[in-house]
């Protein structure tokens, strides 16, 4: 940069040029021109001068200190290199985006929440099987039905029943033919007795015939036993008592009515959640899928996995609440029903069941849903804004001024959130000085 000298020195070069020129072309008018120019002069150089000498002023100046800022922030890193892990110095520029407040102290009863999935309730849901061979003669429910105890589900056509029947004629014709020898058994016995009054027969006589009647008897009693298991296997096969009463006298009055059908009912009042049969289709007895899955959905169960931590706050019988995705504004109050006695070894959590009433049908199985377990007296807990938290992963932190823009770095546990402020379980104390706005400045402070 140019000194001041050569600054005056070049503008006086040019008012003297510019007079020079001025006067070689107007010499005419000499005298009355060259007092014109050289008040110019007068008026230009002290000018001049007293430009230059604030160029030279604030040139100096500039070169001699550099910018604050940079100067600021070179001296906020130096400080922060020096300091422990986990701690932030702030200068004075950056606390201009930093907020400091202190954690304040609010009531409230604290809920624990974890994550679950509908199911259903085991003790309310019957799988149904065939209980004979066969092949299916109708059909008379779909997936979604809604059925009665003892409603038809399905019709088949069964040697089986077949047997069956036969097994029950037989018994009934046995047991008619012991009645009839018992009957006979008996009037010989009678016979017997009066001949016995009047001497015409020995004592010997006397006791055959009643043994005869004994044995009889005896008959009768193992015919009526068959004819009652008979009976129990066409119950088993579905007949009513209306038809094993008709079957039995099968070749009398209804010579040839043989039915070979099975109707298959359902155990239960509920709905089929699952159908695996259709019409035409040959069933074995032994088979091991289900034909018909019926549940009754009024009652449902919700599966959880929680925490060995939270095991202290539930207990079978204690209330919870159940929350869906599929209706956000509204809760289902429920039970814990059961609660493992071991601890999963993999991801170290308990498996719960809860219990909850279905009336209206709005729980679906294998729905996502939140259990709010074990919420506690009201009891007061630190609070902080919600911007005052840093998370990294699956831990929180807050930085906690130790002295003026000086933070730390702490990692805390946080709890439930109401409207803007988040409650905090453990690492922070009421009182303590905390950054509220800022704290991603701060987190790129840290070492």
């Amino acid at each position: 940069m140019k000194n001041l000298k050569d600054q005056v020195g070049e503008i006086s070069e040019e008012v003297q040029s510019e007079t020079a020129r001025s006067e070689a072309s107007e010499q005419s008018d000499a005298r009355t021109v060259r007092p014109r120019y050289r008040m110019v002069a007068a008026a230009v150089l002290p000018l001049a001068i007293a430009v230059g000498a604030v160029i030279w002023y604030h040139n100096g100046k500039a070169m001699e200190k550099p910018p604050a800022a940079a100067t600021t922030g070179t001296e906020a890193a130096d400080s922060n290199s020096s300091l422990p892990p986990g701690v932030a110095a702030a200068s004075e520029i950056q606390m201009r985006q930093i907020s400091v407040e202190p954690v304040v102290e609010r009531t409230a009863a604290l809920e624990r929440e974890t994550t679950g999935k509908v199911s259903f309730n085991e003790d309310r849901i019957t799988p149904v099987f065939p209980n004979c061979g066969g092949r299916v003669l109708d059909v008379l429910v779909k997936k979604g039905d809604v059925v009665k105890a003892g409603q038809p589900l399905l019709i088949l056509e069964s040697p089986d029943i077949v047997s069956a029947e036969n097994d029950l004629a037989a018994a009934r014709s046995a047991e008619n033919v012991a009645v009839t020898a018992e009957d006979v058994a008996s009037k010989t016995l009678d016979r017997a007795k009066g001949l016995h009054e009047r001497e015409a027969i020995s004592t010997k006589d006397l006791q055959e015939a009643e043994a005869s009647e004994a044995r009889a008897k005896d008959e009768v009693l193992r015919a009526r036993a068959a004819v009652r298991v008979a009976e129990a296997r066409l119950a088993l096969y579905g007949k009513t008592a209306e038809e094993i009463t008709k079957l039995g006298n099968l070749g009398k009055e209804n010579a040839g009515e043989v039915d070979n059908r099975v109707v298959i009912r359902a155990p239960l009042s509920g709905t089929i959640v699952d159908r695996k049969v259709g019409p035409g289709q040959y069933i074995r007895q032994e088979a091991s899928d289900p034909l018909v899955l019926i549940s009754d959905l009024s009652s449902l169960w919700v599966l959880a996995e929680v925490y060995e931590s939270f095991l202290s706050k539930i207990h079978v019988g204690a209330p919870v609440t159940i929350s869906v995705a599929a209706n956000p504004d509204r809760t289902f109050p429920a039970h814990v029903s059961f609660i493992n006695p071991t601890v999963d070894p993999t991801t170290r959590t308990v498996h719960v069941r809860c219990e909850v009433p279905n009336p209206s049908g709005l729980l679906k199985p294998e729905m996502f849903a939140k259990i709010s377990i074990g919420a506690e007296a009201p009891r007061p807990f630190p609070a902080v804004p919600a911007s005052a938290i840093f998370t990294q992963g699956d831990e929180a932190f807050a930085f906690v001024e130790e002295s003026p823009r000086q933070f730390q770095k702490r990692s805390v546990k946080i709890g439930q959130r109401v409207d803007d402020q988040i409650f905090i379980e453990s690492g922070l104390h009421t009182g303590e000085r905390i950054a509220t706005h800022g704290v991603l400045l701060l987190n790129g402070m840290v070492r």
